[in-house]
């Protein structure tokens, strides 16, 4: 597919490079952004101020290679520059992933939508990508999120035209969301939330080794003790120091 990317963050945001780097393997991609971070700037657009264009060529990642341009505007004057002078014809708009959540009132004057929008009203699907944290842990949840709705729309299963606003938990929410089931008894969905948490850290850090022994402890409580053990072993040869581990396995 060709996939226009655009955001309000500005075109150095980890954001749009997360999608960037996702797509570029299976997808003719290409980013056109503000040069600046434009958040609350809506649909607006600049009349009477020339918009400069440039092109980049010192990109955050140097073995993708693909069109970038950074302008003067705002998100809604970059993707309309990017649909009608720059790129032309795509398949899909992409705007984000921006940092914060947009919705309810939001929507009215998120730069995020307003750069989307201006591919539903020229009859492309469109997608506003944004995520629950002005400070994320990281962009790897959207990422994922941004891949499995390019494939979505390429094979067909959702034809209409149409714009998604796409609101994602930061993963300290799910880890949030993990404690509050834990302490309420509730652990096969703390188990779940954990699991989530866990599968986006791919390293050995003493975070993963709380997380483990956290899930383990909820697998403990439902009497899966085989994974219990797993759980509490892996922790511990993350963190042999871990006074909660060694507690847990001495008197659990």
């Amino acid at each position: 597919m060709k996939i226009l990317l655009t955001n309000d963050d500005g075109v150095y945001a980890p954001g749009i490079w997360a999608v960037a780097n996702a797509l570029s393997e299976n997808h003719e991609i290409s980013i056109v952004a503000p040069n600046k971070n434009c958040s609350g700037a809506g649909c607006s657009i600049s009349l009477f101020t020339p918009v400069t264009i440039n092109c980049l060529n010192d990109l955050p990642n140097s073995n993708i290679k693909f069109p970038c341009y950074a302008t003067s505007g705002t998100p809604a004057d970059s993707a309309i520059l990017g649909l009608e002078t720059l790129i032309g014809k795509v398949d899909l708009v992409i705007s984000g992933i921006n940092n914060g959540s947009n919705f309810g009132d939001d929507v009215v004057f998120s730069g995020t939508i307003g750069a989307a929008l201006q591919g539903y009203v020229r009859k492309i699907p469109s997608i506003a990508l944004s995520i629950g944290s002005l400070t994320p842990d990281d962009f790897e949840i959207g990422a994922k999120v941004a891949t499995l709705m390019a494939e979505v729309f390429e094979s067909k299963i959702y034809e209409d035209i149409s714009l998604l606003n796409i609101n994602l938990p930061n993963k300290k929410i799910l880890f949030d969301l993990a404690n509050f089931y834990k302490n309420s008894n509730e652990y096969e969905d703390a188990i779940k939330y954990y699991s989530k948490v866990i599968s986006n850290i791919n390293t050995n850090t003493e975070i993963k080794s709380d997380l483990l022994y956290r899930r383990g402890g909820s697998y403990e409580r439902i009497g899966d003790y085989e994974k219990a053990d797993r759980d509490l072993l892996e922790s511990l040869k993350i963190n042999p120091d871990s006074p909660n581990v060694l507690n847990y396995l001495a008197y659990g």
